[in-house]
């Protein structure tokens, strides 16, 4: 039951990145077509057409000298993290205060494993002075049992904590690498256009 509440809360704090990450891509797609819109546009709005291919040419990233660093695939994402930046950094935070973390779950989950254990025993005792059996094996084993599942609830809490921070670092950084690959073929397109802009 322990297991099933610290996996249901977790599920939880992932479906609400879920549900702000689909509202920042429906932000994104309509936000899309004004800044490409933009893009093509005369200065200083948009860029001069040799920036544009140029751009276009270095699938949506370009450093220019006149109009420093542009990154196509960078303003076509930013939309998708307004949303989901508040939810995230509370999904994954260490606060000992935030509900939604993933963290404060875990961390739940192995005070309540120790509780439990702690109950069984107490309860495996109470059992055994009832019937007029010796409790102090039990005793024996709560303390060297105890202690032992603790530091291995303390290792696997850690190892988990530590796979999420790496996993959800590379989720954070693959959505604008996704947007580029998408944006390749109209990258291309764009690209292989002529004339004097």
């Amino acid at each position: 039951q322990t297991a099933e509440d610290c996996n249901r809360k977790i599920g939880s704090s992932f479906s609400l990145i879920e549900t702000q990450l689909n509202n920042g891509m429906r932000l994104a797609v309509k936000s899309s077509k004004s800044s490409v819109l933009r893009w093509g546009s005369q200065p200083p709005r948009g860029y001069l057409y040799s920036t544009y291919k140029a751009t276009c040419g270095r699938n949506g990233t370009f450093t220019s000298p006149s109009c420093g660093t542009i990154d196509f695939n960078e303003e076509l994402t930013h939309p998708m993290f307004t949303p989901v930046m508040v939810i995230w950094s509370e999904v994954f935070s260490d606060s000992p205060l935030c509900s939604k973390s993933v963290f404060q779950h875990l961390q739940t989950f192995k005070v309540d494993v120790l509780e439990n254990l702690r109950h069984f025993f107490s309860d495996l005792k109470w059992q055994l002075q009832r019937i007029k059996g010796d409790p102090q094996p039990v005793d024996y084993i709560l303390r060297q049992q105890l202690s032992a599942v603790e530091a291995k609830l303390q290792n696997f809490t850690l190892m988990l904590m530590v796979d999420i921070t790496a996993r959800q670092r590379n989720i954070s950084r693959i959505l604008t690498p996704s947007v580029q690959k998408e944006m390749t073929p109209a990258y291309t397109v764009c690209q292989l256009q002529t004339g004097s802009g």
